[in-house]
């Protein structure tokens, strides 16, 4: 990573952590364009978030109509979408696999012609996969409706139909494009 950074000019943002750890960021609430767009239901569905505290039950109340809920792109080691009040308890102490995107931005001090850019790195996380849950905690698959899956490996669970040998090549078992959740 230190490979990125202009010779010599400081570095700002994700990558001045140390230990070479890099903080992964991720909105989850996204303001509307027009306030019309805030659909009733969704509105609902927010305001009954559970929150741990009241200030959080206070802000969640003042943004419900004009912000929408962006869910975070987590995946169980089943392949399934972790309901954002899970996240705390699946995502905390697992290992994990991440897709995200970096930023790089060099921003040169106009008024001092001789000084050194400052590097700025920014992330946005785009998908994030647990392999490893934390101790204590197992995830079974449950007899629910399918949820949405990642991309990175599938289900680890036997699909009902699936044949030793079957690779899902012919017409008659292919199922079509997969569809996935767009996170933005």
């Amino acid at each position: 990573m230190e490979d990125m950074r202009t010779a010599e000019s400081p570095a700002v943002g994700v990558m001045t952590v140390p230990d070479d750890y890099v903080k992964v960021r991720h909105s989850l609430f996204a303001e509307y364009e027009n306030a019309d767009d805030a659909n009733p239901a969704d509105v609902a569905a927010t305001r009954a978030w559970h929150t741990t505290t009241p200030e959080a039950a206070a802000a969640l109340a003042q943004i419900a109509e004009t912000h929408a809920v962006c869910p975070l792109p987590a995946y169980d080691q089943n392949g399934l979408l972790i309901e954002p009040r899970l996240y705390a308890s699946r995502l905390g102490g697992s290992t994990a696999i991440m897709r995200f995107e970096l930023y790089h931005h060099s921003i040169w001090n106009r008024k001092d012609k001789n000084s050194l850019p400052i590097d700025t790195f920014s992330t946005r996380l785009v998908q994030l996969r647990i392999v490893i849950p934390p101790a204590g905690n197992p995830v079974t698959p449950r007899k629910r409706k399918p949820q949405p899956s990642d991309g990175f490996f599938g289900s680890f669970t036997p699909q009902k139909g699936f044949k030793r040998g079957d690779n899902g090549n012919d017409k008659e078992n292919c199922g079509g494009p997969i569809k996935r959740p767009r996170f933005e």
